[in-house]
């Protein structure tokens, strides 16, 4: 199960677009289209990691109020902890719910006239009304997941940790090794793009997909990569 989560849906997710493009007829318009393939899988992906992540914040809940009643004292790390399950599931409440324009995309209403206007796709969400709610939060996830997800755990793969409250907690939020290959996807979908820009030559056609929609999707995956890790290292983790 753990290497199915933690590199093989993250490859295949990464390596799919290019085979459907590669070997099936209609494929781009399948992938390229607003509420197509890739940005259903991105929907589904969000909701999992949302569902864990609400599952783990009530399971650790429970225990906390649990170990406050024993010991009559607060336990500032542990709600830390759960400060950080709740912004975490905020974070996928938003993806998802821009994702999926706000449910436009299941129950298909009407975009208001006041969208209309604003919306560069005629939908109801924010990251379509301007570069500042699109382009740039994907380039600062993009960001932290290559630095977080990638350098870090490769950096401090080899370190011991300090036996401290505060380094123990870092470490457990952090990202481990184990979201290395999701965050490299997540770097890699846009290298062939940028290779083929700097030496002015034409791309082969199988490797021009939306990369745009389909880095969504990883940067979804990273998601729920980060919060399953998360949850075995919770529980694998006494000191907290």
């Amino acid at each position: 199960m753990r290497r199915l989560i933690y590199f093989a849906l993250p490859i295949a997710l990464f390596i799919l677009p290019y085979v459907f493009f590669a070997f099936f007829d209609g494929a781009p318009f399948y992938f390229a289209k607003e509420s197509g393939a890739v940005e259903n899988i991105t929907a589904v992906i969000l909701a999992l990691s949302l569902l864990l992540t609400v599952s783990m914040f009530l399971q650790y809940r429970a225990k906390t109020k649990l170990l406050k009643r024993a010991s009559n004292s607060p336990i500032p790390f542990r709600d830390f902890t759960l400060s950080w399950f709740v912004v975490y599931a905020l974070g996928c409440v938003y993806f998802l719910g821009e994702e999926i324009s706000w449910g436009q995309h299941l129950f298909d209403w009407s975009t208001p006239d006041v969208w209309l206007v604003v919306n560069d796709q005629q939908e109801t969400n924010l990251h379509n009304t301007s570069a500042l709610l699109d382009q740039v939060p994907r380039f600062l996830l993009t960001f932290g997941i290559v630095i977080g997800g990638l350098i870090y755990p490769l950096l401090v793969k080899n370190q011991k940790s300090s036996e401290s409250d505060l380094s123990s907690l870092f470490s457990l939020i952090m990202p481990s090794v184990h979201c290395v290959p999701a965050a490299s996807t997540v770097l890699l979908i846009t290298v062939h793009d940028k290779i083929y820009s700097l030496l002015k030559i034409d791309m082969p056609d199988f490797l021009q997909i939306n990369d745009g929609e389909v880095k969504e999707s990883l940067i979804a995956m990273f998601i729920l990569v980060y919060i399953y890790d998360f949850y075995q290292r919770l529980k694998s983790n006494k000191h907290l």
